[in-house]
């Protein structure tokens, strides 16, 4: 009844905001698209393992396409419609989505329950659709849009791959020198009365001459009943986002961007905590609550040379927890591991181009995450050089050493791997190369490859899934893609 008479009241507030008064532009629409078709190479990328198997290499062929209409109904409303398509060749049954890596947001519930950008899939799905009403100061918007924060660390538009758009509400502010966000984001219809996963946050945006400082809160709260989620494998326990959880997520970005001439300094600092509990089986009223205490920090500087390009040295942190369940130092009521919201993990080299850290996986591999990392446990230092020729040209090459902030330690040895006593917390160094074109005004080629020299804990690892022995070949992808538009 609540959720009715709430949705009947922001139907007639928008009817009442938007119709009086008539634009001059109103009944004027205009249409835009993107077509991206995009080869791709896979080397040992599901097992570290060049053993001869079917799992050694394959390749695909993704495309995505998207057609948008967008026009004014008054002088204070405006809407956007954007139908997509997406997949791979040979994909005859439109099972969309994408074939690899960037799957996002489908282990949101124990790898069951899909949300973001899992929903786009199929051959034509609704991306967006909403409806802005201006209202001077603030705006209001209702539908189903993309919601990028900040860097893309916590929410993002996932654009590599299928994108991710929320459905929801926003209000927005625009000041003379900040901005502020309030909205609503519905993960999920339980159709029952279960509580509805529902994802609540504000953020803001202030300008200090030339530095940005950006705070955000972003709540997610679900309390659904009868689940057991405990069975679930894995050696990090799989608590995003269990049936029943409240999780806060606080955090501050503060930074100055770089100048169009690429010359100067520019860095990044952002740095987010969360805390809540989860209840990993609502199914028995006596189990504990676990508590939730992960952390992340991701930063940056760089220096530009102008004409001869820019050098940065950046680093990533998200917490970790042993999460064996049997380590002397374990508690099982408390999860130190950072909980991935809904980031970008391909936005700005974030932890490499081979993007086998996207989503929350669970340990024993799935599309989005074959190795079973998960943007969580994961120390990245990198350095980079990024050079520009003029405005067509622009190659870029990174170097990526990944750690694990916590290590699982057995005792006398792991069951699953007789003979490892405690994980080693190498993972490996990743060299990315890669370069784009933009031909023409609305359309840009590009390809690139990225490549990981395993370290000692991916042969550790693949022992406990695939070979007695362990695998360490090294993991490499390559891609090939043209991106077109029109009307943008």
């Amino acid at each position: 009844m609540r959720k009715f008479a709430f949705g009947l009241a922001l139907v007639f507030a928008i009817g009442l905001i938007a119709v009086p008064a008539m634009a001059e532009d109103e009944g004027k629409f205009t249409a835009d698209g993107d077509v991206r078709l995009r080869w791709e190479y896979y080397g040992n990328y599901q097992d570290a393992s060049d053993d001869g198997s079917s799992n050694d290499s394959f390749d695909a062929f993704p495309y995505r396409a998207r057609l948008g209409v967008e026009g004014r109904f008054t002088d204070r409303a405006w809407g956007r419609v954007d139908l997509q398509a997406a997949g791979w060749f040979g994909d005859q049954l439109g099972n969309g989505g994408y074939p690899y890596p960037g799957s996002f947001g489908s282990s949101f519930v124990g790898g069951t329950q899909p949300y973001g950008a899992a929903r786009n899939i199929g051959f034509v799905s609704l991306y967006q659709a909403f409806v802005t009403v201006e209202g001077g100061t603030f705006d209001f918007t209702a539908g189903r849009k993309e919601h990028a924060i900040g860097n893309e660390l916590i929410l993002g538009n996932n654009d590599f791959y299928n994108g991710l758009a929320f459905d929801g509400i926003t209000l927005n502010g625009d000041f003379s020198s900040w901005d502020l966000n309030l909205w609503y984001h519905q993960l999920a219809e339980t159709f029952s009365n279960r509580e509805d996963v529902g994802l609540f946050g504000v953020d803001a945006a202030f300008e200090f001459g030339s530095f940005n400082f950006a705070p955000y809160v972003v709540y997610s709260k679900s309390h659904w009943d009868g689940l057991n989620t405990s069975t679930l494998p894995g050696g990090i326990r799989p608590v995003f986002l269990a049936p029943k959880h409240d999780l806060w997520t606080l955090g501050v970005i503060f930074g100055m961007p770089g100048d169009e001439d690429h010359t100067g300094i520019d860095f990044s600092v952002e740095l987010a905590g969360q805390m809540g509990e989860t209840d990993i089986d609502s199914t028995d009223p006596t189990t504990p609550a676990v508590d939730l205490k992960g952390y992340i920090f991701e930063g940056w500087f760089g220096f530009g040379f102008g004409g001869a390009g820019r050098i940065h040295i950046g680093t990533l942190y998200a917490s970790g927890d042993d999460g064996t369940g049997v380590a002397a130092n374990d508690n099982p009521n408390e999860l130190t591991a950072w909980v991935p919201l809904f980031e970008d993990p391909h936005a700005m080299n974030r932890l490499g181009d081979l993007d086998l850290f996207s989503g929350f996986a669970i340990p024993g591999g799935n599309v989005a995450d074959p190795l079973g990392f998960g943007m969580s446990n994961i120390w990245d230092i990198n350095l980079g050089y990024d050079w520009w020729g003029g405005e067509k040209h622009h190659a870029k090459v990174a170097v990526h050493y990944f750690t694990r902030p916590e290590v699982a330690n057995f005792g006398d040895s792991d069951p699953l791997a007789p003979g490892i006593q405690e994980y080693s917390d190498s993972i490996g160094t990743e060299l990315d190369i890669s370069y784009d074109y933009q031909y023409a005004r609305n359309s840009k080629l590009e390809i690139g490859v990225a490549t990981l020299f395993a370290g000692d804990f991916i042969k550790e690892w693949t022992s406990t899934l695939v070979n007695p022995g362990g695998y360490d070949d090294n993991i490499t992808r390559i891609w090939a893609q043209l991106h077109l538009n029109w009307g943008k």
